[in-house]
């Protein structure tokens, strides 16, 4: 199975490393492992390709999105991010598409995520495109309007949503309330967590 997997650490590296421990898992499959935040120092699994792109950040009040490199143009590293996601998709023909936090979460990454969803589902076989969602999510000060924005783009868009959490503890219903909205298929994971290295 052909994987791409798209992952955007933008304050500490947390999301980073249960996508690596979930490409681990995936093994045999052939996971394309697409990150955009800045660089760090990980071993990767041996079934894993990384693909860097040019590094964005969320500045320290989680406002704008910023260019890790000083001086470097936001405009052009997004259209350079876009063209990368879009090639990417193209020549590798993954079978399934697994798309961290978004559309639950990175909502300033919707400018590169979505074209590559729009790709994806104009290509003459599209992958499935699955959701890695983690247990809790932040409440916004405008709740509704946040749930009716993911709901657009979850039901058009993905085709499950990964909820990597124990529902004997907590349910995405506890920080999401329109769960029952939701069109595609939700899956409890457990909880993810790197072995002993």
């Amino acid at each position: 199975m052909n994987i791409l997997h798209y992952t955007q650490h933008v304050l500490g590296i947390g999301h980073l490393f249960r996508s690596l421990a979930i490409d681990r898992a995936l093994a045999p499959a052939t996971v394309h492992l697409v990150t955009g935040g800045p660089a760090v120092q990980m071993e990767l699994p041996a079934n894993v390709r990384h693909y860097p792109m040019p590094a964005l950040k969320m500045d320290s009040g989680f406002r704008e999105v910023q260019t890790v490199v000083d001086g470097a143009d936001l405009e052009a590293t997004w259209q350079e991010r876009e063209a990368i996601l879009l090639e990417l998709v193209r020549r590798l023909a993954p079978e399934v598409i697994l798309v961290e936090m978004f559309p639950f979460g990175r909502k300033r990454f919707a400018r590169e995520i979505l074209p590559l969803l729009e790709e994806n589902g104009a290509a003459a076989r599209p992958a499935k495109v699955l959701c890695s969602l983690r247990d809790i999510l932040v409440e916004k000060d405008d709740q509704a309007a946040f749930e009716a924005r993911v709901l657009k783009w979850l039901n058009r868009y993905f085709d499950g949503v990964l909820v990597h959490a124990d529902p004997d503890l907590i349910r995405l219903d506890a920080t999401f309330s329109r769960v029952a909205d939701i069109r595609c298929p939700l899956m409890y994971t457990g909880y993810v967590a790197q072995g002993p290295q």
